[in-house]
């Protein structure tokens, strides 16, 4: 039997277009059996773009049906490279997920990207996955370094240990580890995409301007705006995460600054989330040979990966004067006596599994002589030209160097550089020189090394 129905087809569809997009927006579409539009709106929302749609939608009288429901998600998989949008701001990239010793979820980013407390964070496909920088206290972008956390709070998104190579099948972390000069990488991020190349310095301090950041890896794989946050690998290891860059995708010498994740696991007790074959194994990244001066402080931070946070960590044969951080990992203290000594540092995990790792820690005596060094300025270099290059110091008994250009190397005892250029581009080093007495001075200069 025929029913008359106060809205026809013309009117349910005009309500239908009056209803624009707005973030609290989960369903809508004509309910014939009410004759009306329903829209249904996220309980949870509180933003003026949805408040502004369910007045404008109430004002069209009872053609419309607002009603309140939660929010729907798809299945999504928070992964390093991919998308994501802090709030209405600009979007950055995901870095690595990550895994509280508490179980909860989260993933790593740039600090400039979460510095707002208690932000929404939206993933790639514009729906809610977390809220970044929890309380205000998950937000670093300072001298210490620049990387943030983002809460994963939304039900519907899962945590991967895979990074996007933008064509070719993802990468599974199954680790991580430190850079290292020479080092090749991949980078990822939503706006470039995957890029490749090598890590040219590391330990390097950046002045963005606004800010001045230390501890930051140089590479020379490119980035554009957008790529913040993104993740850095080397084969299956995750590495960094993206703090900014010199010259762009396209543009020559082009140049990356990146954020070591250790750090960043290690400042809120995080385990990675990895793949592979990996569980239950605990690794301790071995710092290598350790220097020191008798009466002049020391500081040592040890990191360790695997098995399940928290560790316990543990150390014997430190040098007299310094102890180790059960909770942390840092070694501190004031040596204060000469010697060297043979270390070896455990970290145990929650279920009792252990990794360790052994290095030498020499204290000089304090006195001696106090080296000076020349900084020799900007080199001009070529791939394929064997390069030699004196530094001139007083009073030196060490050379060291770092950031050398790919081929070249430095004679501990004589302080000449030399070798044969393998790779172009701009290089920044710096080089140490010590004294008898172990005190140190240093001098920073760039390598510009070209094709002929």
């Amino acid at each position: 039997m025929p029913v008359r129905v106060r809205h026809d087809q013309a009117a349910l569809a005009r309500a239908v277009r009056a209803v624009t997009p707005a973030p609290g927006l989960v369903s809508w579409g004509v309910d014939p059996r009410r004759n009306r539009v329903r829209v249904a709106l996220d309980a949870r929302a509180d933003d003026p773009a949805t408040a502004a749609l369910a007045r404008r939608l109430r004002g069209l009288g009872d053609v419309v049906s607002v009603v309140t429901a939660a929010r729907q998600h798809q299945q999504g998989t928070v992964r390093g490279g991919d998308k994501w949008v802090p709030g209405s701001e600009g979007a950055c990239s995901v870095g690595f997920s990550a895994v509280g010793s508490d179980g909860s979820r989260h993933f790593l980013t740039a600090g400039h990207c979460t510095n707002d407390a208690n932000q929404a964070a939206y993933g790639y496909d514009g729906s809610r996955v977390g809220t970044s920088n929890t309380g205000g206290t998950h937000s670093v972008n300072a001298r210490e370094g620049d990387f943030g956390l983002v809460d994963v709070d939304q039900p519907g998104w899962t945590l991967s240990p895979d990074v996007n190579t933008y064509g070719g099948s993802d990468v599974v972390v199954t680790g991580y580890a430190q850079p290292v000069t020479g080092m090749s990488i991949c980078r990822s991020g939503q706006t470039s995409g995957w890029r490749c190349g090598t890590v040219t310095a590391v330990n390097q301090s950046v002045d963005y301007g606004n800010v001045v950041v230390d501890g930051l890896f140089i590479t020379n794989a490119c980035s554009q705006g957008g790529d913040s946050g993104g993740s850095y690998v080397s084969g299956d290891k995750a590495v960094g995460i993206h703090s900014g860059g010199g010259n762009a995708c396209g543009q020559s010498n082009p140049n990356t600054d990146a954020q070591p994740v250790g750090e960043a696991l290690a400042k809120w007790n995080l385990t990675l989330s990895t793949g592979g074959t990996q569980p239950g194994k605990v690794t301790v990244a071995s710092p290598g040979d350790q220097t020191g001066t008798v009466g002049q402080a020391a500081s040592l931070t040890l990191r360790a990966s695997g098995g399940t946070a928290p560790y316990t960590w543990s150390a014997t044969g430190l040098p007299s004067g310094l102890r180790i951080d059960a909770s942390t990992g840092v070694v501190s203290g004031t040596p204060s006596t000469a010697g060297t000594s043979s270390v070896t540092v455990t970290a145990r995990d929650k279920n009792g599994t252990t990794g360790t790792a052994s290095f030498g820690w020499t204290i000089r005596t304090t006195g001696g002589t106090t080296p000076t060094i020349v900084n020799p300025g900007s080199q001009t270099a070529y791939v394929g030209t064997p390069v030699t290059l004196p530094i001139q110091a007083s009073n030196a008994v060490r050379y060291q160097a770092t950031g050398l250009p790919t081929g070249l190397r430095i004679d501990a005892a004589t302080g000449v550089v030399s070798g044969t250029p393998s790779q172009w581009g701009i290089f920044t080093s710096t080089v140490t020189v010590t004294g008898s007495g172990g005190a140190t001075a240093s001098a920073r200069f760039t390598w510009n090394v070209w094709f002929r």
